[in-house]
C-alpha cells in the first residue's frame, strides 16, 4: 500500500515515531515534513505548504492509497485545498492536544489550536491515540469545551469522534542492556524530558535534596533538555547542588551516548504532571533501568505490566519519591532489586518493540482502507 505521510513537526517523539515504523513497515511510504520548531505557526501553514507540494507531486503523476498525519495537520484545511486527494482515506495520530496540554496560564490557551484538533478530528476517517489515557482526557476536554460555546454546540461529535478512534501505542526499538552483572558504583538516576514546568523538574530536584540529606549515594543524569529562560535558574541551581554526583546535564546529541547512559542507569525517574505515553521512559525500562513513575496519567496503562513492583509508582511528592530512590539503593546493594528475574522489565515493554507494534500499525492502516 502507498502511504503519503504529512508531519508538520519532525522532531522529538513525532520523528522517532514515523521514522521506526516506516524502517519496519511493509508499506510504501512518501513523507513530506516540516521542522520540529515554531509548533503554532506549522499548524496555521502546514496545510498550505504541504498543498503545494503534494500537488507538484500530482502533477509528476505520483498517487497513494491513504494519507496519514500527525495532530499538527490541520486536516480540514489541507483537503480543501487539495480537492484532488479529499476521497484518500485518511488518518490521523495524535501524539498530544491543544484542549488539554498543559499550560502554566489558562487564559493564554491557544483555543484556535484547540478547535483545529476538533475539525481534524470530523475530517479524518479514523483517529489514533497514543494511549487510552489520551484518548479519554482529549474527549473529556472536548466535551467541556463544547459545553461553553454560546450556541450550535454540536455536543454529538464527541461521540462520533470516539466511534472512529482507536489507541495505538508508540513504538521503540530494541536496546542493548547491561548484562548479568552492572558497573560498580554508586546508584545511577536517570532523568529524561523536556526542561519544562509539566515535567515537574522542581520535584525532582527536591527528592535528589531529600535523598542527599539522607546521605545515599547517587549519580544522576538529567538529559533531555537545553536551558531556557524560565528552566535556566532552577536548572543551575540544581547543578550546583548536586556537584560531582552529576554524570550527565542537558541534551545528548549522540544517539550511541544516549542509548550507553540508558543501559548503565539503575533507575529511572518520571515527575511530570502532564504525559500522554512516556517514550523515554520505556526506553530506559526496555535499556534495564527501573521506573520511578507517577500513579496516574498514561503510566499505568502503559507500564501496567510491572505495577506490581514495589518502588516503580509514587503518589506525586518529593518523599515518595526519596523514599522509592532509596529502597532502590538498598536493594541495588544486596541484588535484589528485580526479585528474580532481571528480564522482568523487558518482558514489560516487549509489545512496544517495533518488530511487534509496525505489522500492527500496517494492519490498522490496511483496516482503514
Amino acid at each position: 500500500m502507498r502511504v503519503l505521510g504529512l508531519e508538520p513537526y519532525y522532531g522529538g517523539s513525532h520523528q522517532a515515531f514515523l521514522d521506526g515504523w516506516m524502517r519496519h513497515s511493509a508499506h510504501a511510504w512518501e513523507l513530506m515534513t516540516l521542522s520540529g520548531t515554531n509548533w503554532r505557526w506549522r499548524m496555521r501553514h502546514a496545510p498550505v505548504t504541504f498543498s503545494q507540494r503534494v500537488r507538484a507531486r500530482l502533477a509528476e503523476g505520483a498517487t497513494w492509497d491513504v494519507l496519514f498525519c500527525s495532530d499538527m495537520l490541520d486536516l480540514a484545511t489541507f483537503v480543501g485545498l487539495v480537492p484532488e486527494i479529499a476521497e484518500l482515506p485518511s488518518v490521523v495520530f495524535f501524539h498530544e492536544n491543544q484542549l488539554s496540554y498543559p499550560i502554566e496560564d489558562a487564559t493564554a490557551r491557544d483555543y484556535h489550536c484547540a478547535f483545529t484538533n476538533f475539525t481534524t478530528c470530523l475530517a479524518a476517517d479514523s483517529v489514533w491515540f497514543n494511549s487510552a489515557f489520551h484518548q479519554g482526557e482529549f474527549l473529556d476536554s472536548l466535551r467541556g469545551f463544547l459545553r461553553r460555546m454560546p450556541n450550535y454546540r454540536h455536543l454529538d461529535q464527541p461521540d462520533a469522534i470516539l466511534s472512529k478512534s482507536q489507541v495505538q501505542a508508540l513504538g521503540i526499538a530494541p536496546l542493548p542492556r547491561s548484562g548479568d552483572g552492572r558497573r560498580q558504583g554508586p546508584m545511577r538516576i536517570v532523568w529524561a524530558a523536556r526542561w519544562e514546568y509539566d515535567k515537574r523538574p522542581d520535584l525532582f530536584f527536591e527528592a535528589l535534596d531529600l535523598l542527599m540529606e539522607q546521605r545515599v549515594a547517587f549519580e544522576v543524569y538529567v538529559l533531555g533538555g537545553r536551558d531556557s529562560e524560565n528552566a535556566g535558574k532552577l536548572f543551575a541551581d540544581a547543578r550546583g547542588r548536586l556537584g560531582e554526583r552529576v554524570g550527565a546535564w542537558g541534551y545528548v546529541d549522540s544517539a550511541e551516548e544516549y542509548v550507553r547512559i540508558l543501559t548503565e542507569a539503575d533507575v529511572v525517574v518520571s515527575t511530570a504532571d502532564h504525559e500522554f505515553f512516556g517514550l523515554s521512559i520505556v526506553e530506559a525500562v526496555a535499556a534495564g533501568a527501573y521506573p520511578v513513575v507517577p500513579n496516574r496519567l498514561a503510566y499505568p496503562e502503559v507500564l501496567r505490566e510491572l505495577r506490581h513492583l514495589p518502588h516503580a509508582f509514587h503518589d506525586g511528592t518529593a518523599t515518595a519519591i526519596t523514599s522509592a530512590l532509596s529502597a532502590i539503593a538498598a536493594d541495588l546493594e544486596t541484588g535484589t532489586l528485580w526479585g528474580h528475574d532481571r528480564q522482568t522489565g523487558l518482558k514489560a515493554v516487549e509489545p512496544y518493540l517495533w518488530d511487534r507494534r509496525a505489522p500492527a500499525l500496517d494492519t490498522a492502516l490496511n483496516d482503514v482502507m
